[in-house]
């Protein structure tokens, strides 16, 4: 009886013992095969990193290497440590420190031709949009006393602007427009006795600072934009005024020109094509109502 339990009791601490081996063992095996992703707050993920691009930095959690994929920002991871015993610097920023260390990707590029960062002020300037378009629809006027005149435009409004982007969501720019509009008046007065035709050919040349904030950063990017532009608006007024019973018309004519600043809200929406190509819609104060054209990027 004695011996049975003896015999009991060893097989027993075997097989602790046996179970605590194991389970440290798979803890040091799943822990050498694992990256450590820094973070640039300093805290540490460990996981299987996936992929390494532009804009995000895809891992499964460690564990569960059929796990689902999970994300994060680029912006937010400082390095990475393979399993492999390689390290890759991801954004140069650790901290509230600026590492002085040139960021490299995996898809071959060498740290000399580093490709763009969201914060990179230098980079973005020289990479940034082409933006051209035309616009529609009367908006903005120079002339306060044309309420009662019939608008149209000459043809529809030019619009070029070159933005870049200042961080993630946060985009500025200067834009030039170019607009022609006519504006006519036609009044009859019988009890007077007279008919007063007006027509006034005008003209904006517009250059106008923005910044705008993008409430997605994808293929499609929704946007709001504020901006302040300069206008020089050039004029020619020409009348007629015909007096009915003396069958007589007196012609007037004269031009007037000057400069005049005002606010522009709008809100719109581009669409990427490609990476280097894409559309765009907005809608809003300044020299047209709606704008549509297209984006060049130099990415």
């Amino acid at each position: 009886m004695y011996y049975n339990n003896t015999k009991i009791f060893v097989l027993f601490v075997f097989l602790v013992f046996s179970s605590f081996v194991v389970s440290a063992q798979e803890k040091r095996d799943t822990t050498a095969t694992a990256d450590a992703i820094i973070r640039v707050d300093g805290s540490i993920v460990y996981g299987k990193v996936v992929e390494v691009n532009q804009k995000e930095v895809k891992y499964r959690i460690n564990n569960l290497w059929n796990g689902p994929v999970i994300t994060l920002p680029r912006k937010l991871v400082y390095a990475i440590s393979y399993s492999n015993s390689t390290t890759q610097i991801v954004t140069a920023k650790f901290g509230t420190k600026t590492i002085k260390t040139l960021e490299y990707d995996q898809n071959g590029l060498e740290a000399g031709n580093m490709t763009d960062s969201t914060n990179n002020i230098g980079y973005n300037i020289g990479h940034g949009d082409v933006k051209v378009g035309l616009g529609f629809s009367r908006e903005y006027s120079s002339f306060s006393g044309v309420k009662d005149f019939s608008k149209s435009a000459s043809a529809p409004s030019l619009y070029a602007a070159y933005q870049f982007r200042y961080n993630r969501f946060l985009v500025v720019g200067a834009a030039l427009g170019y607009a022609s509009f006519k504006y006519v008046s036609n009044v009859t007065s019988d009890y007077d006795g007279i008919a007063i035709t007006q027509n006034i050919n005008e003209t904006i040349s517009t250059l106008g600072v923005y910044g705008r904030y993008n409430l997605m950063d994808g293929f499609i990017k929704p946007y709001l934009l504020l901006g302040l532009n300069i206008n020089y608006s050039e004029s020619t007024m020409n009348g007629d005024v015909f007096f009915m019973e003396d069958g007589k018309h007196v012609q007037t004519s004269s031009g007037i020109n000057g400069f005049k600043t005002n606010f522009v809200a709008r809100a719109g929406v581009d669409f990427m094509i490609s990476k280097s190509f894409g559309l765009y819609s907005d809608i809003g104060t300044g020299t047209s109502l709606v704008q549509l054209g297209v984006i060049f990027s130099l990415k």
